[in-house]
Formats: C-alpha cells, structure tokens, sequence
C-alpha cells in the first residue's frame, strides 16, 4: 500500500515537471515569435477585387454573421477618423444591410465577383486596397477591439505617406 502510494505521488510529480517544461517551451516560442514578428508574414498572393481609382479600407462581410455586424457598425462611427474611404463589400443585395449601419457614412457594394475572391476567408475580412483594386493588407478579426488596433495602425502609416505594404503590425502581408 505505501509503495503505491509513493509511486503514485511519484507519477504527480512526474508530470508536474512535465507541464512546467511545456509551459518553459511555449514561453520561449511566444518570445521568439514576438521578437521576429516581421518573419512570420504570409507572402503576397495575387489577390484583387474591383479598383476604385482611390485607396480605400474595404470590410467584406455577411449580414448573417454577428461579428460582421459589430464590425460594420464599428467603422460607420468611425469613417469620419480613417485616412481612406471604407465601404462594406457583401455578396448579398445591398439592402440587406440597410436599418443595420449607416450606409452614408460606410456604402455597401454588392459585389459577387470580388467577393469569390476573398470566399475562402471567413468573414468578416478587412481589407486594405489599392487604387487599382490590389489587396495591400488584410486582417481577420476576433473582436472589436482587433479592428480598432489594426485600423489605427493603418491609419498611422496612411497618415504618414508611408506606403500601406510597409504597415506590418498585427496584419496578415498578402505580398
């Protein structure tokens, strides 16, 4: 009986140890991916969705998703604030958002061919897009609080002359 409960103690303590050398592990990999940050960016793909002849900020969303909605209503309060005009990009009619967002203050584009483009994304993307229609930056949000922290990383870099393909922070490159 003693010797089977020392073994068993002995087996806690066993995997104790294990889980504190995990832990040890993932911490060193959070720092190391934390200090090259830049290294882990997708490279560009060739995407593109229909040009403007103006830069612009584009949320591709459905108005079947909640998230999509938080972040719609989210940008219509603040268009005013954003260095690029932003429109809400849907494969759905139009009017599927109208009473939902403010639909002076972000448009909404029904738009199906742009939209196979980014299908295979989750909604809602958000999507930072050249005059001529090419894809600089896109960001996958969770939560409300991701849009503002990217937006206002974009809106630095805008703010500043600097091109949107040197904005890194917290966005996926799509070069």
């Amino acid at each position: 009986m003693t010797a089977l409960l020392l073994l068993t103690w002995l087996a806690i303590a066993l995997l104790f140890l294990a889980l504190g050398a995990t832990v040890r592990s993932l911490r060193l990999l959070r720092a190391r991916v934390d200090r090259h940050a830049t290294e882990f960016a997708a490279t560009r793909t060739a995407m593109r969705i229909a040009g403007t002849g103006t830069a612009r900020i584009v949320l591709a969303a459905d108005s079947g998703c909640p998230l999509c909605g938080a972040v719609a209503e989210r940008l219509s309060r603040l268009a005013d604030r954003l260095p690029a005009p932003l429109s809400l990009m849907t494969y759905e009619q139009a009017d599927a958002w109208a009473g939902r967002i403010d639909t002076d203050r972000l448009p909404v584009v029904s738009d199906p061919v742009s939209w196979q483009e980014i299908a295979h994304l989750s909604p809602p993307v958000l999507l930072l897009v050249a005059a001529d229609g090419e894809v600089q930056r896109l960001f996958l949000p969770v939560d409300v609080a991701g849009v503002d922290r990217v937006l206002n990383e974009w809106s630095l870099a805008m703010n500043r002359g600097v091109e949107a393909d040197a904005v890194h922070a917290g966005t996926d490159s799509v070069r």
